[in-house]
């Protein structure tokens, strides 16, 4: 092979290797477009590699010609950074599902770090999370280094609500850490750093010792923070007072709520009978806003739920086609069924406004039991307790909220005409308003609030399945057409997923589509983690104490963490 050999790389530390043009074109994008260009020339054959070690660059020719690589903590950011250089698909690929796989308290920072200049792969965002997560330990390693950060990183991470740190003490430390590598430059920027502490969380005693700490008490650049101490030795202040005065000192700059998610994700996975023994869900918690990393919070149960509302501590899963409701406290982990509703029926809206479910529509479910009017419940959460409200006009709806407002869409039968109705429920005057209705007549449709638009998805009429989209515009209070799904789904699904609009077929005839904003295509969704996406439910977690009885799990529970791609 060596005889027909047409090229050598050299690299600077002096190694040199020869290669065959047409191997290396064919594995990797770089050669091949560097040799293209060099068609012309046949004269060239030499070509030096800057910034790839020689090391590193026989284990990329070695993959490219077997395919075949060791990575280890030795040689993985290497070769990570050198797959990305010369866009060789199938090694970054393998790189990248290391470091996902490897990421630790040792190397979580080197990680980040060389993971900067790579941002299409995710990895920067996994990094960043587990320094998140892992941050006390981190800064109580002595394998990492957080002082190779750079400050608005540092910053980024350190004013985070979702850094968990179980002392604001760890804060202070951290910046210790980071000022003590490089002190003649970095001391200037002390008086920056310390607005990230979340001084109304600390004690009095944690106050004096940090203002008597060298780094304020001998640094030129704090003569503010020196003249409080003095303050403070002389006459001492309470910890009010001490806090009102480092406000004062720094104005807007501090932050004084707790150090928590403003919210987090209860996710339902509905597992069926081929993939576990009876047909069931589990129920999972996330870090953060971000929906890549969950732990498993639930026992498995027997059920299927079509919807999911979160209210305070409690999830209620229901399931309108059988009328069965069950509850799951997320803090205390237990299930328990909610009272049935006074009027038995199925295929009815859900929704949640303030303390209060919404069940609004509705059919029988036997001939002899037949609705004939339009029905409206709400369950208040605090009392379990269903109570009849004033109803729209139609039977049978899909229910959303915008705006606090509910807006029902269904078809109205009124003389033996048939036609769709838009009404808007104030709960507050617990008033019913029609207005514009959508031009299309469908049932079995989808509908969801994105972008503060209501659109409605799909479902079928008289002509067969639909594709046909109409979005509801709060402003104008007009609907409008929109692209058409690519798809006549069976039974369409919306879900807002990641600030993304998918849309699955429940029936899985169909691959699922999605769009990020109001002007784009519908494109195909791929998850390798959520998939089907139709049988994921995310509600959103938004109760204070909730949340920090949740995070306060977090320290016990690392080891439970799944990162998802």
């Amino acid at each position: 092979m060596e005889s027909l050999c047409d090229g050598i790389i050299r690299t600077e530390d002096g190694y040199s290797f020869k290669i065959h043009k047409v191997i290396l074109s064919e594995r990797s994008e770089y050669f091949r477009g560097l040799y293209s260009l060099n068609d012309h020339r046949p004269d060239v054959t030499e070509t030096l590699i800057f910034g790839i070690g020689g090391r590193t660059m026989f284990k990329i020719l070695r993959f490219m010609y077997t395919r075949k690589v060791d990575l280890n903590s030795d040689n993985i950011l290497e070769l990570l950074i050198a797959s990305d250089y010369f866009l060789i698909g199938e090694l970054l690929e393998k790189c990248r599902k290391y470091v996902m796989k490897n990421v630790s308290i040792d190397n979580c920072v080197s990680f980040y770090i060389a993971t900067l200049y790579i941002p299409h792969l995710r990895l920067l965002e996994v990094c960043h999370r587990f320094m998140l997560i892992n941050f006390q330990e981190i800064i109580c390693n002595s394998g990492s280094d957080i002082s190779e950060l750079s400050l608005e990183t540092l910053k980024n991470i350190l004013r985070s609500n979702n850094l968990y740190v179980t002392s604001e003490e760890f804060i202070f430390l951290a910046i210790c850490q980071w000022i003590q590598k490089y002190p003649e430059e970095r001391l200037p920027l002390v008086s920056d750093l310390i607005t990230c502490i979340r001084f109304s969380s600390v004690s009095a005693n944690f106050i004096n010792v940090f203002l008597n700490h060298p780094m304020i008490k001998e640094n030129p650049f704090c003569p503010e923070l020196q003249r409080l101490a003095l303050l403070n030795s002389n006459l001492p202040l309470s910890e009010d007072q001490m806090i009102q005065h480092l406000c004062a000192l720094y104005r807007e700059k501090l932050t004084i709520e707790k150090r928590q998610p403003e919210t987090l994700y209860f996710i339902v996975k509905y597992y069926s009978s081929h993939e576990q023994h009876d047909d069931g869900i589990y129920g999972y918690v996330t870090y953060d806003e971000n929906i890549c990393m969950m732990r498993k919070i639930s026992t498995y149960i027997e059920f299927y739920p079509t919807h999911v509302i979160v209210a305070g501590n409690r999830a209620f899963l229901f399931n309108n086609y059988t009328e069965k409701t069950i509850c799951f406290d997320l803090v205390t982990k237990e299930w328990s069924v909610i009272p049935r509703m006074n009027f038995h029926r199925h295929r009815y809206g859900l929704v949640k406004v303030g303390k209060y479910i919404y069940a609004l529509g509705g059919v029988s479910n036997s001939v002899e039991d037949e609705i004939v009017e339009p029905i409206a419940e709400r369950f208040n959460i605090d009392f379990s307790v269903w109570d009849v409200i004033r109803p729209m006009s139609c039977i049978e709806v899909e229910a959303v909220v915008m705006n606090e407002c509910i807006y029902t869409v269904g078809e109205h039968i009124q003389d033996g005409e048939v036609s769709m109705r838009t009404e808007r429920y104030s709960p507050s005057m617990e008033t019913w308003t029609q207005i514009a209705s959508p031009a299309t007549l469908r049932r079995d449709f989808s509908i969801t609030v994105f972008q503060n638009h209501i659109f409605l998805l799909g479902g079928s009429n008289d002509s067969g399945k639909l594709k046909s989209v109409e979005v509801f515009d709060a402003l104008t209070e007009t609907w409008r057409r929109f692209e058409k799904l690519p798809y006549r789904y069976s039974i369409p699904k919306a879900i807002i997923f990641e600030n993304k609009l998918v849309v699955a077929d429940q029936s899985g005839h169909y691959p699922s589509v999605y769009i990020s904003n109001m002007t784009e295509k519908w494109r195909k969704f791929n998850s390798k983690t959520f998939h089907p996406i139709h049988k994921w439910f995310f509600a959103a977690v938004e109760d204070k104490r909730t949340i920090s009885a949740l995070r306060d799990e977090a320290n016990e529970c690392k080891s439970e963490w799944t990162i998802l791609e």
